[in-house]
């Protein structure tokens, strides 16, 4: 099943991540992991640097073709698998902890963490979530804290890519791990703002070409009010009232300009990535809930009383109160 090399040491099991079977190799053992001896690079091929948590330095190239390998820089052994189209690459000595389950997969995903931005050309810095004594963390000279996550027993850390080696012996020795003072290491993935797929998912790009976006219709949104200033909302807003004493129907809040967004937003600020769902709707915006978001029974039947005197042909409330038998 597996090639011996003389590099791996003697019982160290074939990694399996995802039910897909790695493969043991040398680093300098002929050409990169997942290219055929004797096949020489393709011109127009691209290489990316990636310095792993264990301080080794991957490399990952796509030539002209789009097909992809990877290696490791230097002489130690490593692992290395290619799963769902992405390319995993574990050093040997990591394999043990991350066979623990004490390591996450994504350490070593060369695949996401370029894509992340993670490789040696877009970040010196890698960030973690190490899951355990925060004040052994904080005993690592090589590691930066962020943030402690009591929540999760966890602490954010960065760690300089030069510093990565360093970090690594400090936390992987007999005095962490193999204690159980660190029980995982973890990527600190990034996030991002994202709303682009909700208006594919119910299909309202289908319905906007077949005339159906709201063109014609008032809907009236009762909330915090509006952000007037707001250009995916400043062309939409044909009226606006507060019923809130002593309250401009500007929204100091922000869920009112959230929802209103929502259904009839223009996408101006985006592009048109985030628009809303009606976005030929005409709005109307009364102010119904003060700026803490809070308000009263009688201020929200004040606006919907004037929303129907407006001509709303819809009244969205994002809002509610206790429960009620609805009898009242």
């Amino acid at each position: 099943m597996f090639s011996r090399l003389s590099r791996v040491a003697t019982g160290l099991l074939a990694a399996a991540v995802a039910g897909s079977l790695l493969l043991p190799t040398a680093a300098n053992a002929g050409p990169p992991a997942g290219t055929a001896p004797g096949v020489q690079p393709t011109p127009g091929a691209t290489s990316k640097r990636i310095t792993l948590v264990t301080g080794d330095v991957a490399e990952l190239t796509t030539n002209s073709a789009g097909q992809v390998s990877a290696r490791l820089l230097g002489d130690e052994p490593y692992y290395f698998g290619t799963f769902d189209g992405e390319v995993t690459l574990i050093p040997a000595e990591a394999y043990p902890l991350l066979s623990a389950g004490r390591l996450d997969k994504r350490l070593f995903n060369l695949t996401e963490l370029a894509a992340q931005g993670y490789d040696d050309a877009s970040s010196d810095k890698l960030p973690l979530l190490v899951t355990g004594s925060a004040a052994t963390v904080r005993s690592t000279a090589a590691a930066t804290v962020r943030r402690t996550l009591p929540s999760v027993g966890s602490t954010a850390v960065s760690v300089q890519k030069s510093d990565a080696k360093t970090f690594w012996n400090g936390v992987s020795g007999p005095t962490t791990f193999k204690s159980s003072q660190l029980s995982k290491i973890w990527l600190d993935g990034r996030t991002h703002a994202t709303d682009e797929q909700s208006m594919p998912q119910i299909g309202a790009p289908t319905a906007w070409k077949q005339g159906y976006d709201g063109h014609g219709v008032k809907v009236a949104v009762l909330d915090t009010g509006y952000d007037a200033g707001h250009p995916d909302l400043a062309k939409q807003v044909v009226a606006s009232e507060s019923f809130v004493p002593g309250q401009a129907v500007q929204d100091l809040h922000g869920h009112g300009t959230h929802t209103a967004s929502i259904v009839a937003g223009l996408g101006t600020a985006s592009d048109g990535k985030r628009k809303g769902v009606a976005p030929g709707a005409e709005l109307l915006i009364g102010k119904v809930l003060d700026n803490g978001g809070g308000g009263y029974d009688s201020e929200a039947i004040a606006g919907m009383e004037w929303a129907v005197q407006q001509g709303a042909k819809v009244i969205s409330m994002s809002l509610g109160g206790l429960p009620s038998d609805g009898t009242d």
